[in-house]
């Protein structure tokens, strides 16, 4: 997940962010249903 001098920090904030995404997908897929 983290690319060449990417800090700990910058690479739990990109998992993070994907995480968000996820849900919201999850969210829109669900109300499409």
């Amino acid at each position: 997940m983290s690319g060449p001098g990417m800090s700990g920090a910058e690479a739990r904030e990109r998992i993070d962010k994907g995480a968000e995404a996820a849900n919201a997908a999850i969210d829109l897929t669900e109300e499409l249903e």
